[in-house]
């Protein structure tokens, strides 16, 4: 899956580690665990340190044409024109991972 990542770089560092193509990531800091092994791994060219979401930065991500927008810990508004450059408007969620997040769900079969 192609993933256009905005935030802390672990995430993406773990995204890019299970398989998927991190077209382009933009971290939010610059001072945290993970920078320098994301570059490594995707190369200099496609992270971007505390970029400002302006329209150069819509037009990349519209021209990359990733398949899922991810956003951890990116603490400023995602512009509209950045959010529409996904492909998938829903991401489905496997059902262990639905179940680890509502544990004491009634109706959910480990509640």
């Amino acid at each position: 899956m192609r993933i256009l990542f905005l935030g802390l770089p672990l995430a993406a560092c773990l995204l890019a580690a299970d398989g998927h193509e991190v077209v382009l990531a933009a971290l939010s800091r610059t001072d945290t665990v993970g920078r320098r092994r994301l570059r490594r791994a995707l190369g200099g060219d496609r992270v971007v340190d505390r970029p400002r979401l302006d329209r150069a930065f819509t037009e990349r991500a519209l021209s990359l044409t990733p398949d899922l927008v991810v956003s951890w810990f990116w603490t400023t508004r995602i512009p509209a024109g950045v959010v529409a450059a996904r492909r998938h408007r829903r991401a489905p969620v496997a059902a262990a991972a639905a179940s680890r997040a509502r544990p004491g769900d009634v109706g959910h079969p480990h509640g």
